[in-house]
C-alpha cells in the first residue's frame, strides 16, 4: 500500500506538467504502477511512465537528461515542490539561471511565464551540449545560453566534474572531498555583477559551492533583483561560515528570506536530524527584495532608454 501511495502521490504531483494522456500512455502508466512494489521503487516506476523515446516527456517539451537519480531529484525540487515558482506582473520577466544543468529549470520558467527572458549559465561542456540541444528541440524563445561558471571573479578556473553525480560539477573540491572520482576541465568564469545592471525578476543560483563568493561580489547590485533562490552546498573541507556570509549579504541588501533544507536532504534527515549535524548538507534560501521599488525605478529608466532609442531609430528612418 505504501508503494502504491508513493507512486500515486508522486504521479499526481507531476500531472500538471505532463502531456495529455492517450490510451498508449495510460497502459504504460498502468504497467509502471504495477511495478511499484516497494516505496523506494516508486520513483523509478514514475520515471518509466513519463519517458518517451528515452526523453523526459513533459507538456510543452521533451528533454534529454543524464541519469535517473539526478532526474528524480530535479523533478522533486522543480516540479513537485516548485522551488523556483515566482509571481510577476511583468510581461516578459527577466530570469538568470545560474547552473542550468540540462534545462529543466528553463522549461519550468517558460511554462510559468511563457514570454520570460532567460539567461542560462552552464560551464560543464557535456551538459552544455545537452542544454543547447534541449532548448533547440523545444523551440524555447528568448533563451540565451552562456558557457560560463558564475563566480566571484572573471577568468579561467579548474572545474571538477563528478563521475557519480552529473549535476555536481563545481569550482570547489567538495566532490573530491566526498571521495568521488573527478575529472577536471578548464572553464571561463564570469562575475555575477556583470548581469545585474538591468533589473532581474528572478535570480536562481545553484552553483555547487561558489554561492557565497558570487553573491558577495555582486552585493552592490542586488537591489536590481526582485526574487532570489540560492541552493547552498556545504561539504567537508569548506569553511563553516559560508551560509552566514550569504545571509549577511542578503541582510545588508535588505532582503527578506526563508532558509530550509533541500528536498532530498530533508528526506534523508527527517528522523534524528541532530545525527546529521557536522556532515555535508544542502540548504535552500528563498529571498525577496524589500526595496523592490528601487528595482522598479531602475526598470523604468531602462524602459525609457529603450523607448528613446527606438524613437531615435524611427526619426532616423523617417
Amino acid at each position: 500500500m505504501k508503494a502504491l501511495a508513493a507512486f500515486e502521490n508522486g504521479f499526481a504531483g507531476l500531472a500538471p506538467f505532463l502531456p495529455k494522456i492517450g490510451e498508449d500512455k495510460a497502459r504504460e502508466i498502468a504497467r509502471a504502477r504495477a511495478a511499484a512494489l516497494r516505496p523506494d521503487q516508486a520513483p523509478q516506476a514514475i520515471l518509466q511512465a513519463i519517458r518517451a523515446g528515452g526523453l523526459l516527456d513533459l507538456a510543452g517539451g521533451r528533454l534529454e537528461y543524464f541519469d535517473d537519480d539526478s532526474l528524480w531529484i530535479c523533478l522533486k525540487e522543480l516540479l513537485l515542490n516548485e522551488d523556483y515558482y515566482f509571481e510577476s506582473a511583468a510581461e516578459a520577466p527577466r530570469v538568470l539561471d545560474c547552473g542550468a544543468y540540462f534545462g529543466l529549470a528553463v522549461h519550468y520558467f517558460k511554462r510559468l511565464h511563457p514570454r520570460c527572458r532567460v539567461t542560462a549559465f552552464e560551464p560543464n561542456p557535456r551538459v552544455l551540449e545537452v542544454l543547447r540541444a534541449n532548448v533547440a528541440r523545444n523551440g524555447y524563445a528568448d533563451v540565451e545560453i552562456l558557457p560560463y561558471a558564475i563566480a566571484g571573479r572573471d577568468g579561467k578556473a579548474a572545474f571538477r566534474i563528478s563521475e557519480r553525480f552529473s549535476m555536481a560539477g563545481s569550482l570547489t573540491e567538495r566532490r573530491i572531498n566526498a571521495g568521488d572520482e573527478v575529472r577536471t576541465v578548464e572553464v571561463e568564469c564570469r562575475r555575477l555583477s556583470r548581469y545585474l545592471a538591468e533589473p532581474v525578476d528572478f535570480l536562481k543560483l545553484d552553483i555547487e559551492g561558489s554561492e557565497d563568493e558570487a553573491l558577495a561580489e555582486a552585493a552592490p547590485l542586488l537591489g536590481n533583483v526582485r526574487f532570489l533562490f540560492c541552493e547552498y552546498h556545504h561539504a567537508s573541507g569548506m569553511p563553516t561560515d559560508r551560509l552566514s556570509r550569504i545571509l549577511r549579504v542578503l541582510d545588508k541588501a535588505n532582503f527578506d528570506y526563508h532558509v530550509g533544507k533541500s528536498a532530498t536532504y530533508a528526506e534523508s534527515t527527517a528522523r534524528r536530524p541532530m545525527a546529521a549535524v557536522e556532515k555535508p548538507y544542502s540548504a535552500v534560501i528563498w529571498a525577496a527584495n524589500k526595496n523592490w521599488t528601487v528595482g522598479k525605478r531602475a526598470a523604468a529608466r531602462y524602459l525609457e532608454r529603450g523607448k528613446a532609442g527606438a524613437a531615435g531609430i524611427r526619426r532616423t528612418r523617417g
